[in-house]
């Protein structure tokens, strides 16, 4: 099992001939086998620090490393889902589902056969021939991150995979993805704003500041897991905790009576 590691990251872009500048030094650490969420406000350069741990874009300053060598700007070495699903539109669920073991070499016969056996674990059972038009948002979503899972990367990078659900699929999809992490046991950096999000599903919170963004906080969150959705999120550790981050954030809590 791998682990990840973004060192003193920094990131400025040319926009309309003035710089802008997106992270100052931003340094996320993913043990292997672990849950690391970050999180932060829109905007924060959230996304531009995965692309970069991804290898899909470079550093001003800064390394990403993985188990001790330097892999700034290789590609390939993580699995990595954008916010879009990016299922195409021509290819039936299962082909879609089987792209991401066949481009990491599978033959496309064996990546079907595989995708196929996962299909009743990620609630996809019965869809395989179905264009991604005719999928609930929620199961398009649970296409690309099993897609994502059979990459065969043991690190895994999430860039707010259920942002665009409605809160009750979100709630749903957020208790799947724990099930299938502690199964598979994938080391997974997870982008949200989603505070709740970020308390429930992780081990470590690294809160980013506002643009640029720089690391404002470290919360290891210590809630016992397996952890069933209503008992976790109405606990007092997890309340005590959400109102920790929103402070921290600059949020006033509402305190109920």
């Amino acid at each position: 099992m791998k682990g990840i590691e973004a060192r003193e990251i920094s990131r400025t872009f040319r926009v309309d001939g003035h710089a802008l500048p997106v992270l100052c030094g931003v340094s996320v650490a993913a043990p292997p086998g672990g849950f690391v969420a970050v999180l932060g406000p829109s905007g924060s350069g959230k996304s531009t620090l995965l692309s970069i741990m991804a290898g899909l874009d470079r550093p001003d300053a800064g390394r990403v490393v993985v188990d001790g060598r330097d892999v700034t700007g290789r590609l390939g070495l993580a699995g990595y889902m954008p916010q879009r699903d990016l299922l195409l539109p021509w290819r039936r669920t299962l082909d879609n589902v089987a792209l991401g073991p066949e481009l990491s070499g599978m033959s496309r016969a064996d990546a079907r056969r595989l995708a196929a056996s996962h299909f009743p674990r990620f609630g996809l059972a019965g869809f395989e021939r179905a264009y991604p038009r005719t999928l609930s948002g929620g199961m398009r979503q649970r296409a690309a991150l099993l897609r994502t899972f059979l990459s065969e990367r043991e690190i895994l990078l999430l860039d707010e995979p259920l942002g665009a659900l409605d809160a009750m699929t979100r709630m749903d999809l957020q208790s799947w993805l724990l099930d299938v992490w502690e199964e598979m046991r994938k080391t997974i950096v997870l982008v949200t704003h989603d505070v709740d999000e970020a308390i429930y599903l992780a081990d470590r919170i690294y809160l980013l500041s506002s643009r640029p963004a720089r690391v404002s906080a470290v919360l290891d969150v210590d809630l016992r897991r397996p952890r069933p959705y209503d008992e976790i999120v109405t606990s007092t550790r997890f309340l005590s905790l959400k109102r920790e981050i929103l402070g921290l954030l600059g949020h006033r809590p509402v305190v109920t009576t």
